[in-house]
């Protein structure tokens, strides 16, 4: 009987506690996509239930503190305060000092980008319509809906300091000036620049600075997609996004070298070069992979293919002894056309000449492959790998970023006109199948990768789980 009793009373306990705690807070299944009400700013314990870590990169990384996040640029040592709008920002964290931008989330007057790569990536998002203002030359721009934007005054497009005429002068007042004149004009409006700040200068104080060109593999740039939805709340569209492309990309990967093992083949040999006229740097430029191991060798590598890379600038007679056997050539600049017409007479000696497997960069518009390929870099695997004939997927793959120079026009693959403004991006990649899933695994740096995305996973529903503990008690 007593312990019955025992057993009320614990039960009554526990109802009241529970009971208390659902009136005392409120539990978020998602992030928010707009300002917290002031009953949510007082009633919700975490703002983020959505988290996002690098799995791959090296150079950014991001804190979460209920109501605000801490985005850090590891590269250039610069910390970002981003709060919840509609909660009462963290006065202590502010008065540090330590933070170069404090703005609050999601952005309240959308960014202004200073280059190209960075257009796709909100673009995949879904947050063309937050691209206020791009701060450059646009003649560069290759996406039609953004390229519609600025014809029809939604997108501003700013020269930046440049257009200050007197920014060389000392203490390079130019630059001075631009920053006052745009922050009185934007004061919330957060400008993307890059390491260089060439287009800002010293930067205003709402300037934030991406720096993906100093990640290494291909995966660890396109997850600088997390830097940009952080700024949003989208982490969990980011890491879906992240995830899909990767698994696209590693399917390539492994149906390459299922078919290099399963069949025998010899792996086709490949050069990744260009002739430079460039004073100073006249000569053959070949694709490098040491010390540094380019995205190019990366592609290469994960198509089972051989690239011959070389640190030395070559004349002629030195390329062409160099690469006149290689089975394929990418000639990795846009005026093949014109050098082949001065050169014809040693490039008709090569094999990948003669057989017209010569490739360059120029299938959807050189805008588009500076634009686009970091944003789509499993369509670029898919590319190289269906060229080399490394693929063993059920679904057919048309190469959209190379061409071939003998028998296809530049550009032929070029994006459509804007269909829907408010629409995201859609990846262009050929949905992939492993077939051969027994087959060897590609060697250690893909299993490293893999190791990060299945850790990557693990926490995100591990996370997810544990943010919706607090219902079970309610």
């Amino acid at each position: 009987m007593k312990l019955f009793a025992s057993s009320n009373v614990l039960w009554t306990a526990l109802l009241v506690v529970i009971k208390m705690r659902s009136c005392q807070s409120e539990v978020l299944t998602s992030n928010l996509q707009e300002c917290a009400t002031q009953e949510q700013a007082t009633e919700v314990e975490d703002f983020f239930p959505d988290k996002t870590y690098p799995a791959y990169s090296k150079t950014w990384g991001v804190s979460y503190h209920n109501t605000y996040k801490i985005l850090t640029n590891k590269a250039v040592n610069e910390t970002y305060l981003l709060y919840q709008c509609g909660t009462v920002p963290p006065e202590e964290e502010i008065s540090s000092g330590k933070h170069k931008v404090v703005t609050s989330v999601p952005l309240p007057d959308g960014v202004a980008l200073t280059s190209t790569v960075q257009i796709p990536m909100f673009e995949l998002l879904g947050l063309r319509s937050e691209i206020k203002s791009y701060i450059g030359d646009n003649q560069y721009i290759s996406s039609p809906c953004l390229v519609e934007g600025i014809d029809d005054g939604v997108v501003e497009v700013s020269e930046g300091n440049m257009d200050v005429e007197d920014m060389f002068q000392e203490g390079n007042l130019g630059t001075v000036k631009w920053v006052l004149e745009w922050e009185s004009k934007y004061p919330d409006r957060i400008i993307i620049d890059n390491q260089f700040m060439s287009v800002t200068g010293q930067g205003t104080d709402k300037t934030m600075i991406e720096y993906a060109s100093a990640e290494g593999s291909s995966k660890s740039i396109f997850e600088w997609l997390s830097f940009y939805a952080i700024m949003y709340n989208k982490e969990r569209e980011a890491e879906e996004l992240i995830q899909e492309t990767s698994a696209r990309y590693d399917c390539t990967t492994q149906n390459a070298i299922s078919k290099n093992i399963l069949t025998d083949e010899v792996k086709p040999v490949a050069v990744w070069a260009y002739f430079s006229n460039y004073p100073g740097w006249e000569g053959w430029r070949v694709g490098k992979c040491d010390p540094k191991f380019n995205y190019y060798c990366e592609y290469m590598r994960d198509c089972s293919i051989d690239l011959l890379h070389s640190n030395k600038t070559m004349d002629d007679g030195e390329f062409e002894e160099f690469a006149k056997d290689a089975d394929l050539f990418f000639y990795s600049y846009k005026d093949f056309d014109e050098m082949y017409e001065k050169k014809k007479d040693i490039l008709d000696n090569f094999k990948s000449v003669a057989n017209k497997q010569v490739y360059d960069y120029l299938g959807s518009g050189e805008s588009v492959w500076h634009e686009q390929r970091k944003a789509e870099y499993d369509v670029v695997l898919e590319d190289i790998c269906t060229i080399a004939n490394r693929t063993t997927d059920l679904a057919p793959h048309t190469p959209l970023y190379f061409r071939n120079v003998f028998t296809e026009n530049a550009g032929e693959h070029t994006f459509d006109g804007c269909v829907d403004y408010n629409s995201p991006l859609v990846s262009r990649a050929t949905e992939c199948t492993i077939l051969n899933s027994d087959a060897s695994s590609s060697g250690k740096d893909v299993e490293d990768d893999s190791s990060a995305s299945l850790k990557s996973n693990y926490y995100i529903v591990i996370t997810s789980l544990l943010s919706t503990l607090p219902l079970l008690f309610i």
